[in-house]
């Protein structure tokens, strides 16, 4: 690992920001801007996961979008990918969602956001794959920023490469479609889209859509589609959010929405899915909320 004050291929490094099982990221600077960068270097040596790295960077690399943080350049710092982004200063979702609960309309208007910056990334043929809490930042003026397409897939590899069987499991098993667990080759950009309903649910209730104390427990909720309707668990919930959370979380992908800009529009567009019921936007009280695991 690197230590704060280290200078590696012209990079400054200002402090650890995040330390994964597969990678972890620095807050860094490059003379002679000293602009704010973050760099993720992957330590697994695995050289089929390096390459996805790679790959899945090269895609992002000079794309710009006000929902997704971008990546400026791939590098390799003693035999490690690396990738060097944007710095958001900003709180990881997981956290924002802690701070709750929040105004329903407040949820849907970052929704709005993360389904704009999906939306893009799709279109340029990446999908996530694991998205979740920790992979979006929320920024002062509580605008989403989408990011980490590590675990990704560039929608351009061939269904029987290696790149795209490597790995069943690909993602984090409380925001995973069920497709998503019988394998990588499975996925497309539905899957994300069943990952976006998670994080509605949890940014309106406090609770994930499924948990459980093992994999397998997880696994059966997320087949069967077993959660609590969030209009059960905040009454200021309008009927028309539970509605696109079950398309959203439809076991089958063809259920779903067909790509995020139908989510989108349903978001923009849909005059039910801007305030609470009665036209209101009160809070449901804290206590009838449990806090995420």
């Amino acid at each position: 690992m690197l230590q704060i004050g280290d200078t590696v291929d012209g990079f400054h490094v200002v402090r650890p920001l995040h330390e994964g099982s597969m990678a972890v990221t620095y807050e860094v600077t490059r003379p002679p801007s000293e602009e704010r960068l973050a760099l993720k270097l992957m330590y697994l040596r695995d050289p089929q996961f390096q390459e996805r790295l790679r790959r899945t960077a090269e895609a992002q690399r000079g794309f710009e979008h006000p929902h997704l943080v971008s990546v400026l350049d791939v590098v390799e710092i003693d035999g490690a990918p690396g990738v060097v982004s944007r710095f958001v200063d900003g709180l990881p979702l997981s956290r924002w969602i802690a701070m709750g609960p929040h105004p329903v309309a407040k949820v849907l208007e970052v929704a709005r956001g993360i389904a704009r910056g999906l939306a893009a990334a799709h279109e340029r043929g990446l999908v996530h794959r694991n998205l979740k809490p920790q992979k979006i930042l929320i920024d002062a003026d509580e605008t989403p920023h989408v990011h980490d397409f590590m675990l990704g897939k560039v929608m351009d590899v061939a269904p029987g490469s290696a790149m795209t069987q490597m790995g069943v499991t690909f993602g984090t098993p409380q925001y995973m479609a069920p497709e998503q667990f019988r394998g990588a080759a499975n996925v497309d950009e539905r899957a994300d889209l069943f990952s976006l309903g998670c994080l509605i649910h949890e940014m309106i209730t406090c609770q994930r859509a499924f948990d459980g104390p093992s994999l397998m427990v997880i696994y059966q909720a997320v087949a069967d589609g077993k959660r609590t309707p969030v209009t059960e668990l905040r009454p200021d919930v309008p009927d028309a959010v539970e509605r696109l959370l079950a398309r959203l979380l439809a076991t089958e992908p063809d259920d779903r929405p067909a790509s995020a800009r139908e989510v989108l529009e349903l978001l923009e567009q849909d005059p039910a899915l801007g305030v609470g019921r009665g036209g209101g936007d009160t809070l449901a009280p804290l206590e009838d909320l449990a806090p995420p695991a």
